[in-house]
This record gives structure tokens, C-alpha cells and sequence, in this order.
């Protein structure tokens, strides 16, 4: 659960977006309700924290790519 913005992290929230991976909010309310939900459902936990993970591992390795692009356009 986040806000609607995370400036520190806007790719990762971008690619959890994407994958209705992350519950954002926008007020104390929304957020009440967002627990509620999540603290009354194990399926909805789980089903998130596997979206969550998805997001997240299918970029695994895009810095290393990249390094690695880099490196060949130097020499």
C-alpha cells in the first residue's frame, strides 16, 4: 500500500501498476479501507504478494544489461 506518488521509486511503482501489484491511496480513509481488505483476506495477500514479485523479478538483471550495452558502445 502506498501513495499515489513515490518519487524515490517511480519505475517500481510504474511496473507494479502495470501488474496490479500495489494498492495505492489517497486519503487516511482509503487507506483504512485498504487494510481492512488486506488484513481480512489471506487470498488477497497472497495473491498481491505474488504480483508484487512477478513485477519485480521480470526486470531482474535490466542494470546489468544495461551496464553491459554500455560497455560495448565504449569501445
Amino acid at each position: 500500500i502506498t501513495g499515489c506518488e513515490l518519487r524515490n521509486f517511480r519505475y517500481t511503482l510504474k511496473a507494479m501498476l502495470e501488474d496490479d501489484a500495489i494498492i495505492t491511496v489517497d486519503s487516511s480513509e482509503e487507506l483504512e479501507k485498504a487494510l481492512k481488505e488486506l488484513l481480512g483476506s489471506s487470498e488477497k495477500r497472497e495473491e498481491l504478494g505474488k504480483r508484487a514479485k512477478f513485477a519485480i523479478t521480470k526486470h531482474k538483471g535490466a542494470t546489468e544489461k544495461t551496464i553491459e550495452l554500455c560497455k560495448k558502445l565504449l569501445k
